[in-house]
Formats: structure tokens, C-alpha cells, sequence
């Protein structure tokens, strides 16, 4: 992607699934999520960065793994695994976003979690 991507509804099924992914993405969850951001965040959901330089395929967890055993931040091909994820179906400890939300934002959840899905393993 690139500066001037313009950024998709997340929720039109005619869009292609991985715009609408990285669009809820950098509209939810790149406000932390950057290669400036706040905190400790080690990985970058901005549009336009490669997927491949998120830091997000296959890495280690840096606040834990929930519980889930061999869990990385995002496994493709497979949600469970992916704390990406399960932070997102989660409310209470390990969720995300951390602050503002006491509901799951299902329709999310189920985007995120195609795109992880029927993401190509490398």
C-alpha cells in the first residue's frame, strides 16, 4: 500500500477482503499500532505497510500468549493461534482496544478472522 490508498468500508462484501481487513485495521487499531506509536506496540497495522513488514506474521507476543500454547501475533491460516485475533473476541483481560469498548465487535471478528482464514501460509 501507499500513502494515498484510501482506506474501504470494512463491512462491503464486494470489496476485496484484504483491503477491508487492513482498512479496519488502520481505522481501530493503528492509532497505538504503528512503528511511532505509543507504549510498546512492536508491530505496525498501517495500510500502507507491507504485510510483510507488520511484524506481525508468525512473531512472538511480547504481553503474552492468553494462555494459548505456540500462539503468535498472527498465524496464517489460523485464528485460534492468532492473538490478533483473540484480543479482538475478547472482553476483559488481554482485549483490544484496551479502553472505550465492554462489547465485541462481532461483525470485526468475523472479517479478521476470514482474513486470517483464507490467508496464504508462507
Amino acid at each position: 500500500g501507499k500513502k494515498s490508498d484510501p482506506l474501504i468500508d470494512p463491512h462491503d462484501q464486494r470489496a476485496d477482503l484484504d483491503r477491508r481487513a487492513r482498512s479496519y485495521l488502520q481505522a481501530n487499531c493503528a492509532i497505538c499500532h504503528v512503528s511511532a506509536g505509543g507504549g510498546d506496540s512492536q508491530f505496525s497495522l498501517e495500510l500502507q505497510v507491507a504485510l510483510a513488514d507488520t511484524k506481525l506474521i508468525n512473531a512472538d507476543p511480547v504481553h503474552g500468549n492468553l494462555g494459548i500454547p505456540d500462539a503468535k501475533l498472527l498465524v496464517p491460516g489460523n485464528p485460534g493461534k492468532s492473538l490478533l485475533w483473540q484480543r479482538l473476541s475478547r472482553r476483559g483481560h488481554g482485549q483490544m482496544p484496551p479502553i472505550g469498548t465492554s462489547l465485541v465487535d462481532g461483525r470485526a471478528v468475523n472479517l479478521i478472522g476470514r482474513w486470517i482464514t483464507e490467508m496464504a501460509v508462507p
